[in-house]
């Protein structure tokens, strides 16, 4: 995502407050005020990703491949996952129940990822500002 956003395409991923503030990564605002711009910010932050989870949960539950790292490009991951939500609808549309989700049974997933590397201060005064500019947008 970084790549993308230096080349200069503008479009961000939603994560929780885990993750560390970056322009393509918008996080919730912890201590936004009640009433505020950025507690509505924070609300409709938290719901997109609730949504997100909820939809990645199914996906997983009916697909097992899904429960492992895809180790390919970017490109055909997204390409992976789009076919799993086609799939996904063909079987709602057929009627096919989503299968429960089995119990995780203690194993590290394959290949867990990186642990994210502090970045630059440079970078976390652009995320405040892209952030900022997507309060004043949910204003409007």
């Amino acid at each position: 995502m970084r790549t993308v956003w230096e080349s200069g395409e503008r479009c961000w991923l939603l994560g929780d407050s885990g993750y560390p503030h970056q322009p393509w990564l918008q996080t919730p605002i912890l201590d936004a005020v009640e009433g505020s711009p950025e507690e509505n910010y924070t609300k409709l932050h938290v719901r997109a990703r609730s949504a997100v989870e909820r939809c990645f949960g199914v996906l997983k539950s009916r697909f097992r491949c899904l429960h492992r790292t895809l180790e390919y490009a970017p490109a055909k991951v997204g390409r992976i996952i789009n076919a799993c939500a086609i799939l996904h609808n063909m079987c709602m549309g057929h009627g096919l129940p989503i299968p429960e989700e089995e119990e995780d049974n203690g194993q590290m997933p394959n290949n867990p990822p990186e642990p994210f590397i502090a970045h630059p201060r440079a970078l976390l005064g652009e995320a405040r500002n892209v952030r900022e500019s997507i309060i004043l947008r949910l204003r409007r």
